[in-house]
């Protein structure tokens, strides 16, 4: 990218400094992301919010538009069952209210059959974002229509 430069103060080094955003992984992943133009999978969706977080501090919204695109490509995909909570995650933090449409139509018809494992706290490398949305608060009275309810 440096070598697309116009003038030599483009050229000039870029340096990282934010411990949580830009580690070589995530600058990997957007680098990835940036040449191939798709991802293959969302196993770890905690690297794609911080993907989605160095997309925004260094303005590179081609990054976060192809993020949108591959989720809307996975979400109808047979295989999107064993992810769907991390894109749906990935949904919300993007903002995108039509990929968060389609990943709820994607899983239509879908039950919880138990409760959801509210004990995932990520990799150390990459903890869970927490997002402004905070998680359900889970009564007696609301507890009863989780199991073989909707997904979302």
């Amino acid at each position: 990218m440096i070598g697309f430069a116009q003038s030599e103060s483009q050229r000039n080094p870029i340096t990282l400094t934010d411990e949580f955003v830009e580690l070589s992984l995530v600058v990997k992943a957007t680098l990835d992301i940036l040449y191939d133009h798709k991802i293959t999978t969302f196993q770890d969706g905690n690297l794609y919010h911080h993907v989605i977080e160095f997309a925004r501090k260094w303005d590179m919204p081609i990054v976060l538009e192809t993020i949108s695109t591959q989720l809307v490509v996975h979400a109808n995909t047979a295989s999107l069952s064993s992810y769907v909570n991390q894109m749906f995650r990935l949904a919300i933090d993007l903002g995108d209210c039509e990929l968060i449409t389609a990943l709820m139509r994607a899983k239509e018809g879908n039950v919880w059959d138990v409760l959801p494992d509210q004990s995932d706290t990520g990799s150390e490398l990459f903890p869970v974002k927490p997002l402004s949305l905070g998680p359900p608060v889970l009564t007696p009275e609301n507890e009863q229509y989780l199991i073989g309810g909707g997904v979302y």
